[in-house]
């Protein structure tokens, strides 16, 4: 289930990045993240820590309970 869990979020960052018109310049930008690791995310290659998943979802103008409701419907 972590490996699901991991594509599902990074998919659901993805989406919701298109969905602002960012690029991920623009995401790594607004979140301090590095556009690499902001990649690396939306592939679901890495397992960000709650403070990067709390960035992103200030960056993406979205709840954290909503995002994590998001991704738990498609897996």
């Amino acid at each position: 289930m972590g490996d699901d869990f991991l594509k599902a979020f990074g998919d659901e960052i993805r989406r919701l990045r298109c969905h602002n018109v960012l690029s991920i310049a623009g995401l790594a930008e607004k979140s301090g993240c590095s556009t690499g690791y902001i990649e690396l995310i939306e592939k679901g290659s890495c397992n960000p820590n709650l403070k990067t998943i709390l960035a992103l979802s200030y960056a993406l103008d979205h709840r954290l309970q909503v995002l994590f409701e998001s991704v738990e419907k498609t897996i």
